[in-house]
């Protein structure tokens, strides 16, 4: 697989730890990230 495709699941698994262990403003940062990393998955 390609380099990138590794990023994307570590930013998509980030956010998503970010939602469950940050609370309110991890969730945010968590949101960022997992929205980005869908944008870039998709593009």
């Amino acid at each position: 697989m390609e380099w990138w495709w590794w990023l994307e699941v570590w930013v998509l698994c980030g956010g998503l730890g970010g939602l469950v262990v940050g609370g309110r403003g991890g969730g945010v940062a968590g949101l960022v990230l997992v929205g980005w990393g869908l944008v870039m998955v998709v593009s």
